[in-house]
């Protein structure tokens, strides 16, 4: 029993097994296939030279050229025995045989004598007489030796023994009056002599040996590979008259490829089953080799290699073929000719130029060829891409130095500037997409094909989304392809995901919209809502979320809070969160429970640190604070206003700005003071960073420290650039600090351990502020100034203002850079041409800057445009108008505009207001996009026709396997 069961397991490997070598066959052979044809064709275009040139080689000097005929030799890797019927015969014709030094037993068994074992009559399988279940038509295994190399060293020592002592060579050999691939290669005739001796012929086959071998080793056993075995292939001939060609090149009546394919017709074998085909002694074709063509050296065609100096064995592409006055590649022979090799690269260029950019990415993608030119080889393409957008072309003079001005460092320098201003252009475009889109009710109902770059979601088609006047005030990129919104009203925190429409998920998420199903349509997705509101479920405070932070863990909000009893009790709230407890939460507006975020009191947290320093360390302007407190003051007559900006410094670290006031009528003040503003005095303004592991204040620092500090309404604007060091898992961040109604811009970096440096001021901003401010130009009130940090730059912009003779206002737009390294010195100035003020500006991946501008065509209208300021150059790259709607270009009470925008990798993100979120950038677009078109055929049917329903099997039962059916019914 356990040799049956044994038995069987083993057959059922040896099905699978075959079963797999077939499928793999199959494909193979219409591979094969193919490059027969590409033969065919190669011999109707030169028919008239292989067949000159052929005979040359071929005859003697003293020979008639006229007397003499060609042979075509082909093999086959099937016979026509094999192909007549449904069953399949393996077995070689019989003439094919030799006597080898194999033992009379196993001649016996070839030549059909007894001994073979009766099957069991429910067997597949006939055993032979071994017993070891081979089959007994089992295909034969060729003698490699012999045929690559004319003779088989394991057969020549067998001759001259006993058949008892001979081992011999276990494959089968081809008989005399079959040729064998060496022997036609390397002979000039039927004759072996050295005068005939083709020079060459060994590596020709050398390399042919190599090829068949790598083919074939996934289908060649191991113990065949040992003995030398290699699949058997058969030998036909046929012969191609020379008498009817003539001296101007007229074709003869039957030409090589009609003899070639009457050989294959006679043979009733397909063409599939060709394998190696020569012409007397020229190879022509080996079908294990890239390309199926030879092109060798022994036919005597003209080949000029293009490329590479051609070897034997080498693929025909790349050779140049002259005879006459005509030139032709190879690629041109076969019939393979793409449209790439038609133009040339120079021609190609100034076709380009006169394209659109997206057609540079679109032609690539048409042959290998022109992938090669556009992305690799051309020389002025990507300059001339460049001019025509007046781009700025940047090349490092450090680069040059450094020797690496060749050709191939300028042209990838050239191409990726250009990839890089055109990603964000068509960031920017789309966000203009987006707007229009939004605005049109019809275009944002069904953007299926209006919105192929960016995916949008409009509030006003969801019931729990965000509505007027609660608005977005910050967004943060969480991840690639997902954005997180903050709105003020509600205290909510929204991430939204861009998502396929096609998906199951978002169709199971309620959308009723059915896109093409050829577009990439792209929607956005609400995935998560909290409320982080602490004072959510009483009536007596009224919380609303001013500014947000993230970093890789944890959220930070910046709340303020007033009662609702007496208006002046106000303070802030720092609200913080991880992502997890986030993610954990359920519903759409979920209220955390206690103990999952926490809750920290600004001011509280602020006086605490002061009162742990020393009144040196805190500085001489608190020094009235300390003695306030030291008399008994009370605490809660400190007032501690927050500015409206955080930054994550990266590992639970925000960083935020304080200003600390007393009432002016507890210290004993004059209202001649010039520090005091209303009943309160300022006394200093902090910047303050807090861990959230820690729950405290870890540093805190002046943030006007060479002059009197800005007024405490005064919003002071933050901006912090995260860069990885090298060595360190953690990040370092730089940081700059400015406010709109002082020159002063502060910087300094911390580290990746925790370290902050000191805080120093930018000498040059005085110096702008007085080079800006000439004639009757004067600053923007009420204005937030924006900032940016660079890698190595630090950009500001100030918003001017001019009144003219007849009442109206005239607005200029100024940005400043200062380098990040060096004195403090250096600056330069670049001004904003059109009547515009700055509102914001954002860093857009490594070089670029978006500032978003409000554009005052006349007193009455205003738009909102966007402009692109490459930093390395110092120039406007591209300008766009992104909106007329007066909801969005209009200024609001705090001179804000309800546009938010953030960028990180290739994810960008915008807020508007109350109105929606949009999302674009490069792994946006990726979503749906290949997936989508790849599963449908041109006319939008599934590819593949109509699927096949799957059978359901009915299960086997375990007990009944090996019985007889008699036995399973009893």
């Amino acid at each position: 029993m356990v040799k049956g069961w044994q038995n069987r397991v083993e057959l059922a490997d040896a099905r699978r097994v075959a079963s797999k070598q077939k499928r793999s066959k199959q494909t193979n052979r219409s591979a094969y296939k193919a490059l027969v044809h590409d033969l065919v064709a190669f011999l109707d275009t030169h028919d008239y030279e292989i067949r000159k040139s052929t005979l040359r080689q071929h005859l003697q000097d003293d020979d008639v050229v006229a007397s003499s005929a060609l042979t075509l030799h082909i093999w086959l890797d099937s016979s026509a025995a094999q192909q007549q019927g449904n069953a399949i015969t393996l077995s070689p014709p019989a003439d094919m045989y030799e006597e080898t030094g194999n033992t009379g037993k196993e001649k016996g068994k070839r030549k059909g004598g007894g001994g073979k074992k009766k099957g069991h009559p429910r067997s597949n399988k006939e055993s032979d007489a071994s017993g070891e279940g081979e089959p007994s038509n089992a295909a034969p295994r060729l003698c490699r030796n012999q045929f690559y190399h004319e003779t088989c060293q394991d057969m020549n020592k067998a001759k001259g023994k006993k058949q008892s002592q001979a081992g011999g060579c276990r494959n089968f050999h081809y008989p005399k009056h079959h040729k064998t691939l060496a022997t036609v290669l390397k002979n000039k005739g039927d004759s072996k002599s050295k005068k005939n001796r083709v020079s060459g012929a060994d590596e020709v086959l050398t390399v042919c040996e190599e090829q068949m071998v790598e083919a074939t080793a996934a289908e060649t056993s191991s113990a065949d590979a040992e003995i030398g075995g290699m699949e058997m292939v058969y030998y036909i001939s046929a012969k191609v008259s020379s008498n009817d060609t003539k001296d101007d090149g007229t074709p003869p009546s039957l030409s090589i490829s009609e003899a070639l394919t009457r050989a294959l017709a006679d043979a009733s074998v397909g063409i599939a089953s060709v394998v190696y085909v020569a012409l007397n002694h020229v190879f022509l074709f080996d079908r294990y080799r890239s390309g199926g063509l030879v092109v060798s050296d022994l036919l005597q065609l003209k080949l000029k290699p293009t490329a590479a100096t051609s070897t034997p064995g080498s693929s025909s592409e790349g050779c140049e073929i002259e005879h006459g006055n005509d030139k032709t590649t190879a690629s041109d022979v076969v019939g393979t000719a793409s449209i790439g090799d038609l133009l040339p690269g120079p021609i190609l260029e100034c076709i380009l130029t006169f394209l659109p950019d997206t057609a540079v990415t679109r032609m690539s993608g048409v042959c290998k060829h022109w992938n090669s030119e556009i992305g690799t080889t051309s020389p002025e393409l990507w300059r001339q891409l460049l001019k025509r957008r007046n781009w700025p072309i940047v090349l490092d003079d450090a680069d040059a130095d450094t020797g690496n001005t060749n050709v191939d460092f300028v042209r990838e320098r050239l191409k990726a500037d250009f990839l890089l201003h055109y990603s964000v252009v068509r960031d920017v475009q789309a966000v203009k997409d987006s707007l229009s889109a939004m605005m049109n009710t019809s275009s944002a109902n069904n953007n299926d094909e209006t919105t192929p770059e960016m995916a949008f979601q409009l509030f006003s088609a969801r019931q729990s989304a965000p509505q007027r006047p609660n608005g977005c005030i910050e967004v943060q990129v969480w991840s690639p392809n997902q954005i997180l919104a903050g709105y003020k009203q509600d205290c909510t925190l929204r991430l939204f995901q861009a998502v396929d429409k096609c998906s199951p998920e978002h169709q199971a998420a309620g959308s009723t919209s059915s896109p093409h199903p050829a577009s990439p349509s792209r929607a956005c997705r609400e995935v998560a809502s909290v409320c982080i509101d602490p004072y959510r479920n009483t009536k007596k405070q009224r919380c609303r979320l001013v500014a947000m932070g993230l970093d890789e863990e944890t959220i930070a909000c910046l709340c303020h809070v007033q009662a609702q009893t007496h208006q002046k009790a106000e303070s802030f709230k720092l609200v913080v969160i991880t992502r997890e407890n986030f993610l954990c939460a359920n519903g759409s507006t979920t209220v955390l429970e206690d103990g999952v975020f926490k809750v920290i009191d600004v001011g509280e947290a602020v006086l605490y640190y002061l009162l742990s320093l020393d009144h040196e360390v805190a500085g001489p302007r608190l020094l009235s604070l300390f003695d306030f407190l030291t008399n008994g003051g009370d605490v809660e007559h400190v007032e501690v206003i927050a500015s409206q900006s955080v930054v994550a410094c990266g590992y639970g670290r925000f960083l935020f700005e304080v200003s600390i006031s007393l009432p002016e009528a507890l210290l004993g003040l004059d209202d001649d003071d010039a520090t005091t503003m209303g009943s309160m005095m300022l006394l200093d303004r902090k910047l303050v960073l807090f861990s959230a592991n820690d729950g405290a204040i870890v540093w805190m620092g002046d943030s006007s420290p060479s002059r009197a500090p800005p007024p405490r309404h005064v919003d002071m604007t933050i901006s912090c650039l995260r860069r990885p060091e090298e060595g360190r898992s953690r990040q370092a961040c730089s940081i700059a600090v400015t406010s709109a109604s002082s020159p002063t811009i502060l910087f300094t970096d911390i580290a990746s351990s925790g370290h902050v440096q000191n805080v120093q001021s930018i000498e040059a901003a005085e110096i702008v502020r007085n080079e800006i401010l000439i004639d009757s130009w004067e600053l923007q009130p009420s204005h937030s100034r924006a900032l940016v940090v660079m890698d190595s730059d630090i950009l500001v912009a100030d918003c001017l203002f001019e009144e003219t003779d007849d009442d109206r206002r005239l607005f200029k737009s100024v940005i400043s850079i200062y380098p990040r390294f060096g004195d403090g010195s250096a600056y330069e100035i670049m001004e904003i041409e059109g009547n515009s003020e700055v509102v914001r500006m954002k860093a857009l991946r490594d070089q670029h800057v978006v500032a978003l501008l409000r554009f005052h065509a006349n007193a009455e209208e205003a738009s909102l445009v966007a402009i692109l300021v490459h930093v390395p150059s110092r120039r406007v790259i591209h300008r766009l108008g992104l909106t007329k709607d007066v909801s969005i270009c209009e200024a609001s009470p705090t001179y804000d505009l309800p546009l938010f925008f953030c960028s990180a990798g290739d994810t960008v993100g915008i807020g508007l207001w109350w109105k929606g979120i949009v999302m674009t950038g490069a792994d946006v677009r990726a979503v749906g996009s290949s997936d989508a078109i790849a599963g449908e055929a041109i006319d939008g049917t599934p590819k593949g026709g109509k699927r096949k329903k799957k059978v359901k099997r009915q299960p086997i039962r375990k007990n009944v396997r090996g019985m007889s059916l008699r036995n399973a019914a009893s």
